[in-house]
């Protein structure tokens, strides 16, 4: 399973490069011909240089992949036994707009007395795609394994797909926001000032710089004659344009880097926004073994014990989300709500003769992190994660001294706070 899980992810990585070449290859040619035009006609274009350097720049982060490193450490002393629990973690990412995929690995282990022992581990992998070359809605697929000690979890698989419906500060409303104010009847000078407005009130500093750069210029492919090899590129900003591409770009590269302005505004709209709001629905089908047994001991000698089967069955998922981000702080908090649909039933159900006990089989997972950016490759993150199980693994057990049967079950509540420091590569 982790095999698979890592093999997919470099066949991703490997077609995403591919297609993300034409547009970079463009680019260069563009700031290139600029440059022998201002060399031979000493005739500049202010400002087209950053354009492109930004352009690229933004494209570039597209293709390339993203890794961070986690860290935490936590001693403690407990009944004259000396505890420590560490949790290293290793994240990749690649793009941002229309896909976006994600690769996490985590493992938070307890040193007792020289032992190690694995309390929790996840190892993940997700692809995300905007629908209709906008922000609003994406579809999602994920494949996940995890382990979790607390919960008597051994060993849980997670696969699941479904829609996300977003909602951004800024969103394409800002695109279309910009346009208004330049068909306003104003000076070029108010102008600037309502757009710099709005960029700095949706947008991080960082998102706001980044976003001018690629407003500065508006580029259409245009043609002259009947010859397709004579199309070629009109980048305007105000009254200043430049022709470029006649005969240097081939048509697929004319659309790339048409395709790559609009990928790169959406990009940074969707990195940088402040703050983006989610509702998500999907189907989940989840296969879990819990540890192998529930076992009453009443002396060292005596006790009862019931194994448990493997358990398979579908979820339906609703979930939501929340991020924010001021400055160099940021905060993201998901909460999903998963119920079982197997059969049909939204029951689980355990008996023993005539007693049975019966629950609504859902689960509610809370997973809040927060970070505070230190250096520009250093972060402060903490993580908060909650699970609550209505349905645990149980079973019926006789107890000494007892006529009735008794009803014992698995942990069914889980709460975790980590703290520690992540690295991005």
């Amino acid at each position: 399973m982790k095999i698979a899980l890592l093999i997919t992810a470099f066949i991703f990585f490997g077609v995403h490069e591919i297609f993300g070449q034409k547009s970079i290859e463009a680019i260069d040619k563009l700031a290139i011909q600029e440059k022998i035009s201002i060399s031979k006609n000493n005739d500049s274009v202010p400002g087209l240089q950053p354009f492109l350097k930004g352009l690229r720049a933004q494209e570039v982060s597209e293709t390339k992949i993203n890794g961070k490193l986690g860290f935490g450490l936590t001693l403690k002393n407990s009944q004259n036994q000396d505890l420590s629990e560490f949790r290293v973690s290793a994240e990749a990412s690649r793009g941002f707009f229309p896909g976006e995929f994600e690769f996490e690995s985590s493992l938070n282990v307890q040193v007792r007395d020289g032992v190690f022992i694995e309390n929790l581990s996840t190892l993940a992998m997700s692809y995300d795609h905007h629908i209709g070359n906008e922000l609003q809605y994406e579809f999602y697929s994920f494949i996940r394994r995890s382990s979790n000690n607390f919960l008597n979890i051994d060993q849980r698989y997670e696969v699941g797909v479904g829609l996300v419906w977003n909602a951004y500060l800024s969103g394409s409303s800002l695109v279309t926001k910009e346009d208004n104010i330049n068909k306003e009847n104003t000076s070029p000078e108010n102008k600037e000032k309502l757009i710099s407005s709005e960029r700095k009130k949706r947008l991080t500093p960082a998102g706001a710089t980044k976003f001018n750069q690629l407003r500065s210029f508006e580029c259409n492919n245009e043609r002259i004659g009947k010859n397709p090899s004579e199309a070629f590129l009109s980048c305007c900003s105000e009254n200043v344009c430049f022709k470029g591409g006649q005969g240097l770009l081939t048509k697929k590269e004319i659309v790339a880097f048409r395709n790559s302005m609009r990928r790169s505004v959406l990009s940074v709209i969707k990195e940088e926004s402040k703050i983006r709001f989610s509702m998500l629905a999907g189907i989940n089908y989840e296969s879990e073994r819990t540890s192998d047994s529930l076992q009453l001991r009443y002396t060292d000698t005596i006790f009862e014990k019931r194994s448990f089967d493997p358990v398979n069955l579908v979820r339906a998922v609703i979930g939501s989300g929340l991020e924010l981000k001021i400055d160099k702080f940021s905060l993201k908090s998901k909460c999903y709500f998963k119920v079982g649909v197997s059969d049909g039933a939204l029951e689980n159900e355990v008996s023993e003769g005539p007693f049975s006990n019966k629950r609504v089989d859902y689960r509610l997972e809370w997973i809040t992190s927060s970070s505070l950016k230190i250096s520009e490759n250093i972060s402060l993150k903490g993580t908060l994660l909650y699970t609550h199980i209505n349905a645990p693994r149980r079973a019926y057990f006789t107890v000494v001294g007892v006529d009735d049967l008794q009803l014992y079950q698995a942990a069914n509540r889980f709460l975790n706070f980590q703290l520690g420091f992540e690295y991005k590569l």
